[in-house]
């Protein structure tokens, strides 16, 4: 994970596993960005993961995303 992201900045960290956005499932990858699209950027959003056993709801405030070279 990248540290100076939305996902770093809310306390996201490698390896956990993003179940729900927004009231939004999320199975795959495909669904993780339709959910984050659906978002105003800066508008915050709750995030419920698995980290480990231990389910937690965090607040992610999504950015723009950095143009790729």
């Amino acid at each position: 994970m990248h540290p100076d992201t939305a996902a770093a900045r809310a306390g996201l960290r490698a390896g956990d596993l993003v179940v729900q956005i927004g009231g939004a499932p999320v199975a795959t990858l495909d669904d993780l960005v339709a959910a984050l699209g659906q978002r105003a950027i800066g508008d915050p959003v709750p995030v419920h993961l698995l980290r480990g056993a231990e389910r937690l709801i965090v607040e992610v405030r999504p950015t723009e995303m950095p143009e790729q070279a």
